[in-house]
């Protein structure tokens, strides 16, 4: 009698993929649109990491108007804020602004980002990571 296979316990998937209702942005797998605000608005995370285009003393930004809705939406239901960008995108402004550097907990960066850029923000409330 041939002997069935079985799938060892470490092989079983322990998570599950969720999709949001809404498009998708070719450009960057961005899920948007108004199904995604709103589903986003339902959730309560405790951490939201975001991603930005550029940033300055005044906040965070985007070249997209969908996506900075759903970011601001994130952005708005998390416990807590943290934003991941290189330093390269400092002192750089695009079309909307997602989040105020009040509506911000953290900026993860690197170690380029200018040292008057950094305090102007550690001063409204961010904490700045260098990683």
């Amino acid at each position: 009698m041939p002997r069935r296979s079985r799938r060892a316990p470490s092989c079983t998937p322990i998570s599950r993929c969720t999709s949001s209702p809404g498009r998708v942005r070719p450009t960057t797998q961005a899920a948007v649109g108004a199904g995604t605000v709103e589903a986003v608005g339902l959730l309560h995370p405790e951490l939201v990491v975001l991603g930005c285009n550029g940033f300055d003393p005044s906040g965070f930004t985007t070249p997209d108007p969908d996506e900075a809705a759903v970011k601001s939406a994130m952005a708005r239901c998390a416990a807590r804020r943290v934003v991941l960008a290189d330093s390269s995108k400092a002192g750089t402004r695009h079309l909307v602004t997602f989040a105020t550097t009040a509506g911000i907990d953290a900026l993860v960066t690197d170690d380029g980002l200018p040292a008057e850029l950094a305090a102007e923000l550690e001063e409204a409330g961010i904490e700045v990571l260098t990683a």
